[in-house]
């Protein structure tokens, strides 16, 4: 035997969101009465202006003119459609059928509970888990719980649900007292929130990185930095040398024909001085360059570089036409 929430869809003529008048409403209320009484319902009259109700074992109805609904058995929907059709005064055109509700006493209904222990557990801590440990949930996570796993029963059609809300109750205590649940004061009110697992001195599985045994959460051992390769000689330094090479030679060759145009020995040196000094103007830069490179890439296998870059850098820094361009440069 299953027992359902029903409604029985009425349709009552003189009515709509009130009654049009008191014979439309004496009517209904007479023939409803006399239906019921026929088929064996206690008839309880309204009180205050409400609507009459009627029971019959654990089967009761209220008469409200647009429908009739309470729990029913479910096997006598259909005959009390078929009686109710018979009525003038209002007619029966459809029958909803709702939630079943179980025969339980509060032992029965409390083992059903606690069977479903672990999964209501699970619930409240989804409920209660937030993102950080500073954020607490004011809400009403018990009745949230009740209310999903209310079992609805005949002998509490108002659903007040004690016994749900009394378990859930007990079952969060539990996890407070376990460490499962954090409880503080916030500006909200009394917050709670999902414990973490560090707070829970939860040990997490044990993973294998690199032949030493860590635990998942846990930092692992740090990573070995890559080494760093050596760097080879860079083609900049041959270049510099090639270049200056070659202002060495263009030097010559100008001086030569300055001295085959002037017949001067005196025009030669003079020549050659100022293209030794235009010589170490362009190519100081390059030997800079060189030696800024070489600072940090130099090999530590030939220590003859060091000397070398520092010699040509002074070389540079002495040089008159260096040191014009140097003051000629803003800044």
């Amino acid at each position: 035997m299953a027992y359902r929430k029903v409604y029985f869809r009425i349709r009552t003529e003189g009515y709509a969101s009130g009654w049009s008048s008191d014979a439309d409403k004496a009517a209904f209320k007479e023939e409803s009465r006399r239906l019921f009484q026929e088929l064996g319902w206690a008839l309880t009259l309204g009180r205050n202006g409400g609507c009459d109700t009627v029971a019959k074992d654990r089967q009761d109805l209220y008469l409200h003119p647009n429908s009739f609904s309470g729990v029913l058995d479910e096997d006598n929907v259909q005959p009390l459609r078929e009686q109710l059709s018979k009525a003038h005064a209002f007619r029966c055109y459809h029958a909803d059928l709702y939630e079943e509700y179980q025969d339980l006493d509060d032992e029965g209904y409390r083992a059903e509970l606690e069977a479903r222990r672990d999964e209501i557990t699970g619930y409240i801590l989804e409920k209660c888990r937030t993102k950080r440990s500073n954020l607490y949930v004011v809400a009403p996570v018990a009745e949230y719980a009740a209310e999903k796993f209310e079992v609805r029963r005949l002998c509490d059609k108002d659903r007040h649900n004690k016994i749900g809300h009394q378990f859930v109750s007990e079952l969060m205590d539990e996890l407070l007292q376990k460490g499962w649940l954090v409880s503080a004061k916030t500006s909200q009110g009394e917050g709670i929130r999902t414990a973490t697992d560090k707070e829970r001195g939860v040990r997490q599985p044990v993973t294998q990185v690199d032949g030493q045994i860590t635990m998942e959460g846990q930092p692992g051992p740090p990573e070995k930095a890559p080494k760093r390769k050596k760097r080879s000689s860079p083609a900049c330094r041959r270049c510099s040398g090639w270049l200056g090479a070659f202002f060495v030679l263009r030097s010559a060759h100008i001086g030569a024909h300055a001295a085959s145009v002037c017949g001067s020995l005196a025009v030669l040196v003079i020549a050659f001085i100022w293209l030794s000094d235009y010589t170490y103007c362009v190519s100081a830069p390059a030997l800079l360059c060189s030696s800024a490179w070489d600072r940090y890439a130099w090999n530590p296998s030939e220590p003859g570089d060091i000397s070398l870059i520092m010699s040509c850098r002074r070389k540079a820094r002495a040089s008159p036409s260096t040191r014009k361009m140097n003051q000629s440069q803003p800044g």
